[in-house]
């Protein structure tokens, strides 16, 4: 039991985590605050991950059939008994006392109810550029939300029971945006913090088209958070979907570069180049508008890494955003159709 007075159970959801699993147990293990168990929910794996899972003194469930993280995070859940709950996900690996950082929080505000953590600006395993760009990303915006937020996130997160209990656990047929969805449901009254004293190091998508592929799907489940969040309303209205990853005047500009994108194409044809190129400059005006609105990312980096890995960065998160506008697109898009309405 920690000095707070709380036990806590660290569930950790696992499907295909060979790489990672080792370096997340270890730093479970290692923390300042002994937990009172250790689950791990294996998802029906087919590489072995819970072979790892058994070298540690840690409860090991294995999922029949593989039925998504949410029914893994709930399945762990119900099998515990800590009165908080930790999730961690197999690719993070905490810092020594993020469970500790994580119960004073909770013990020092009882209408928090949940406490979630940051990514450390270093990957937990450095496998190239694109990881490396994309992990300074997440501790940046992490970083200055930090304090009391509208969202849930929960690849680190530690929850009371007595709140978890009471939203239901996570909607099991959601695999992509089931941690913000979980906080449209949150009981009025309640508190979520993010905080910069609880951080783990995540091993991230380190290639760029499997991570413009996760971009994509992940914005198009965003789509169905977002209408949600609309006809909730109140407490579970559309702020609680919002994370704050990407600005709004990013995300518009993105949006404005790509529709001036086919203009000067279109001007090429009808005139020729000479309208092409004064048609050009919208869609650089757009990107010159993307620009700044990321300013606070890009001085980061650029303090941080340098400014050629900014300029590159900057490329990147173009993309990204440029993923996430054509997601969310094509997610309400699925929406308003009749068969997206059933």
């Amino acid at each position: 039991m920690d000095p707070t007075g709380e036990t806590v159970s660290v569930i950790i959801p696992s499907y295909r985590s060979t790489k990672t699993l080792a370096a997340c147990l270890d730093a479970v293990f290692a923390q300042t605050v002994r937990p009172l168990e250790v689950i791990v929910v294996d998802d029906a794996s087919p590489d072995g991950s819970s072979t790892i899972a058994r070298r540690y003194p840690c409860r090991v469930i294995i999922q029949p059939v593989n039925r998504g993280v949410s029914a893994a995070r709930n399945t762990g859940a119900a099998a515990s008994r800590g009165s908080v709950l930790f999730f961690v996900d197999a690719d993070i690996a905490l810092a020594p006392d993020a469970l500790a950082a994580a119960l004073r929080e909770l013990a020092a505000d009882p209408s928090c109810a949940l406490v979630q953590g940051i990514y450390d600006r270093e990957p937990l395993f450095a496998d190239g550029r694109v990881e490396l760009a994309k992990t300074l990303h997440e501790h940046y915006w992490r970083s200055q939300a930090a304090g009391v937020v509208t969202v849930t996130l929960f690849a680190l997160t530690a929850v009371r029971r007595q709140v978890f209990e009471a939203v239901g656990g996570f909607a099991e047929e959601l695999r992509d945006g089931e941690d913000i969805e979980f906080g449209t449901r949150l009981p009025a009254g309640w508190r979520i913090r993010m905080s910069a004293a609880v951080r783990g190091r995540h091993d991230d998508v380190d290639r760029l088209r499997p991570l413009l592929r996760e971009q994509y799907r992940r914005a198009t489940h965003f789509a169905g958070n977002l209408v949600r969040g609309w006809r909730r309303g109140g407490r579970g209205g559309i702020a609680s979907t919002r994370t704050n990853a990407l600005t709004p005047a990013g995300v518009l500009s993105c949006a404005a570069t790509l529709a001036g994108l086919p203009t000067p194409l279109a001007g090429a044809l009808a005139t020729g180049p000479a309208l092409a190129a004064a048609l050009l400059v919208l869609p650089v005006l757009g990107y010159a508008g993307f620009l700044v609105a990321n300013r606070g990312l890009l001085g980061f980096v650029r303090r941080d890494r340098g400014a050629g890995f900014a300029a590159y960065v900057a490329g990147l998160h173009f993309l990204l955003t440029a993923a996430t506008v054509v997601g969310t697109a094509a997610g309400l898009l699925r929406l308003a159709l009749p068969a997206g309405r059933r």
